[in-house]
């Protein structure tokens, strides 16, 4: 993969279908990354920012599956144009298709990849249920003078 915009031009219309998801989890993955931060902080617990972590991870998984979909495209495609060519060049014309066809599952894992990644930084920055009350216990406070 010589550039982006080539592995863009060459990968067909999954590649902008995985772009829009990157766009839209994307910043929503990284203000739960906020958020997690923010609780922890400010001493809150962080519940909301758990069950949010967790959704952004299950949704990490859409970008790896528009490109698994653009993989499967791309070679139904080479398949469909080997039957057009000639017999000695088919070959090679679907080593080169095989090798586009993976432009979309590259762009999709390393989406995936990233993005699951803030969501267990996420997840595991966000306090705990309970952490704050616990740390605030009866028996840590200083006693009261009459």
């Amino acid at each position: 993969m010589e550039s982006l915009l080539e592995a863009f031009s060459q990968g067909g219309h999954s590649m902008y279908l995985i772009l829009m998801m990157d766009l839209m989890i994307g910043p929503a993955a990284l203000g739960i990354l906020a958020l997690s931060v923010g609780a922890r902080m400010m001493g809150k617990e962080g519940r909301i920012a758990r069950m949010l972590s967790v959704l952004i991870g299950l949704g990490s998984a859409l970008p790896l599956a528009l490109g698994g979909l653009g993989f499967w495209a791309g070679q139904m495609q080479a398949q469909k144009a080997s039957t057009v060519v000639a017999s000695e060049d088919v070959e090679e014309m679907l080593s080169r298709g095989y090798e586009v066809a993976l432009y979309p599952l590259k762009f999709g894992g390393v989406s995936a990849v990233l993005f699951f990644t803030l969501a267990a930084a996420a997840f595991f920055l966000a306090p705990p249920r309970g952490a704050w009350d616990q740390a605030t216990s009866v028996e840590e406070l200083p006693p009261e003078e009459s």
